[in-house]
């Protein structure tokens, strides 16, 4: 989807180079937060020219959920994909906004793209 621009947050370096990369390679602009107060401060610098956050729930501090409820509050327009190796997130997804979306770790570019493409078109 050329022309989508998207922030990846993770507090693992290797995941967020790798995730960053592998958007880049099928034409999404990528920019990069290794924590959700970090995320925040690159929205606050480029809110509207982020189409989507894609974004760990389990980080240290801010966590993904909280991101994404912030993110919710604070730039509506924006579309979420949280990811997770580790939660079963049913109960957590029912909390938010119905355009944001969610994927399990781990997963191939594939499933990556089509799932923020979902998230795009639900925006």
């Amino acid at each position: 989807m050329v022309g989508v621009s998207i922030l990846v947050v993770d507090d693992v370096s290797l995941v967020l180079s790798v995730t960053s990369r592998m958007l880049e390679t099928v034409g999404f602009t990528v920019s990069t937060a290794q924590s959700g107060d970090e995320a925040l401060e690159v929205l606050a610098r480029q809110g509207g020219n982020v189409d989507v956050v894609v974004t760990d729930v389990n980080m240290p501090g801010m966590n993904g959920i909280d991101l994404a409820k912030e993110i919710a509050t604070t730039y509506s327009t924006i579309g979420v994909l949280l990811v997770s190796g580790k939660e079963s997130m049913t109960e957590v997804m029912r909390q938010l906004p119905t355009h944001y979306g969610f994927l399990r770790k781990p997963y191939k570019l594939e499933t990556l793209e089509a799932a923020i493409e979902r998230v795009v078109a639900s925006c």
